[in-house]
């Protein structure tokens, strides 16, 4: 298979980023038990046959990262960073590792972690993982008293976090009120956290792939949960768009998770958050779709920025200004590339004043 897949890109059937699409989906998904053997020695055979790749390299440490064999794992990270690998994420993974150790019972690894984590956050400031794992890894330092020079800045490292993850006083400004009067409710989402997983899928969530028949396009879409990258718990839900192709007359090709339909009271103020991160293809994007009637939150696709690798958080306010109204999260991607989705909530936001607020423009999206 490896072979196979390295001809395929010397005779131009496929790219190198569709290989690395498909390398990343299999590290992902086959890392352990004889999937995770045969995983390892397709990436050997393509190592092979593309010397000079380093992503090859990157999913084979990876496949060894996520089954626990951590000094492989840590020895070729560490090589690749060497090698100048552009991408920040070996740092990331390193202070994964060593987090793992302390965790396993070498508490001295948890200071290697800390710098890692810092080494990695000052390469990619806006993801909000490198960002949750320093600051939680220097207050665990502190709480055994060590002073680590890694953690000099940590404290406001912590206010940035709340400021970014704190939806209440975002959505009192956004709104003009005082943080005081503003009131959320509880999250109206089953499992939005992807913690629980049954059948291959996550409990409350459905998959929607409008692919390969008509009116779609034809496509190649996979999902599953992540447990590596995970941003808030144990596991995130992750879309891999492996290959899509256009065809004259139809709609392009899309596959994402769908939430069971959640009621809203009439008149209500709401707020969506999630977090999300996207290695997304040329022309590919996410979306999140919520109702097909605009008074309703809002009707189709919401476009989602691109996060560039970095995990970041959405936020959306709309009303439900319908006498009854149901709505129904999906999230997903269109095209190529990979997304992660963690920390859905759906939550009615109380203590506005409607008529206050007639001149602001709903939805309103803020990334944070």
């Amino acid at each position: 298979q490896g072979e196979t897949m390295a001809r395929l890109v010397e005779e131009g059937i496929w790219d190198a980023a569709l290989l690395h699409r498909v390398v990343r989906a299999q590290a992902a998904r086959f890392a352990d038990g004889l999937e995770g053997l045969m995983t390892e020695q397709l990436l050997r055979a393509l190592e092979g046959r593309r010397p000079l790749d380093p992503w090859i390299r990157f999913a084979r440490a990876e496949v060894w990262h996520r089954r626990g064999e951590w000094e492989a794992a840590v020895a070729l990270y560490r090589a690749l960073l060497e090698e100048s690998l552009e991408d920040p994420r070996a740092e990331l993974r390193l202070g994964m590792v060593a987090e793992s150790r302390a965790a396993a019972g070498s508490p001295e690894a948890l200071q290697e972690a800390a710098w890692w984590y810092r080494a990695y956050r000052d390469r990619a400031p806006l993801d909000l993982l490198g960002l949750r794992r320093w600051v939680e890894a220097c207050e665990a330092l502190a709480r055994q008293g060590v002073a680590a020079a890694a953690c000099a800045g940590s404290a406001a490292g912590r206010r940035e976090l709340e400021d970014r993850t704190e939806d209440r006083a975002l959505v009192a400004q956004l709104l003009g009120i005082p943080v005081e009067r503003l009131i959320l409710g509880p999250n109206l989402v089953e499992n939005g956290g992807f913690e629980a997983w049954a059948e291959g899928g996550p409990v409350g969530w459905s998959w929607s792939d409008m692919s390969n028949r008509p009116p779609w396009d034809p496509g190649l879409f996979l999902g599953g949960a992540e447990e590596l990258d995970a941003y808030a718990g144990r596991r995130a839900a992750r879309v891999d768009g492996l290959w899509v192709a256009r065809e004259e007359g139809r709609e392009a090709a899309r596959a994402g998770y769908w939430a069971a339909k959640v009621p809203l009271q009439p008149g209500g103020l709401y707020l969506l958050s999630f977090a999300y991160r996207t290695d997304l293809a040329p022309g590919a994007w996410v979306g999140v779709w919520v109702s097909d009637r605009p008074e309703v939150l809002f009707a189709g696709d919401r476009p989602l920025p691109d996060t560039g690798g970095a995990w970041r958080r959405a936020v959306l306010l709309g009303w439900n200004r319908a006498a009854e109204g149901t709505i129904a999260v999906l999230l997903r991607l269109w095209g190529e590339g990979t997304v992660l989705f963690d920390e859905v909530a759906v939550r009615e936001v109380q203590g506005a004043d409607p008529a206050a607020l007639g001149a602001l423009s709903f939805p309103i999206l803020v990334l944070r």
